[in-house]
């Protein structure tokens, strides 16, 4: 569809509400594919300097929203089985202190991930791709402890097999 002169890809059971949300009455449907058809098709970050891939996965659904979501396959257990599935880098801009690490992006080296929303928000609006800006409600994994957000970080590890400790013991 085109929005103001932009090309914009929405899921075509989700087009009238989203129009409604933002309220934008003047749009133009193109046309209309499956989505299948563009898996793989790649798009160009709105602010970094590489294209992603579109793909394809189960988590993405028509409850809310556009019918796209990113991701993020250093961050959650859906966008890290998706991006194992297209070969996508398990990045982990984010230190264990929960703040961007240097080199992630400019504006963001050292800024917590949380308080990172206005400054991608601004950096979308800088560039021109952003239509609209909406607080929604969604659950979100919390410690059980301190009543506070947890972010998943993929990190290097490895594991000792529970039959090595017999092995040893026998040994000595």
């Amino acid at each position: 569809m085109q929005i103001d002169g932009q090309a914009v890809i929405l899921a075509k059971d989700l087009v009238e509400s989203v129009m409604q949300r933002i309220g934008v009455s003047d749009y133009t449907i193109l046309g209309t594919v499956k989505g299948a058809e563009l898996e793989l098709l790649r798009f160009t970050h709105p602010f970094m300097d590489f294209d992603v891939p579109a793909i394809l996965g189960d988590h993405v659904t028509l409850d809310a929203g556009t019918g796209a979501v990113h991701t993020a396959p250093g961050h959650g257990p859906d966008d890290y089985v998706i991006g194992q599935k297209y070969g996508l880098e398990t990045a982990n801009p984010v230190g264990p202190d929960g703040t961007y690490l240097p080199g992630t992006y400019p504006t963001l080296d050292g800024v917590n991930v949380f308080k990172a929303n206005d400054i991608v928000i601004a950096l979308l609006q800088e560039k021109g791709a952003l239509l609209h800006v909406e607080k929604m409600q969604h659950s979100y994994p919390c410690c059980w402890r301190h009543k506070t957000p947890i972010i998943f970080r993929a990190t290097p590890q490895w594991f000792v097999p529970a039959w090595i400790r017999k092995v040893c013991v026998r040994s000595h």
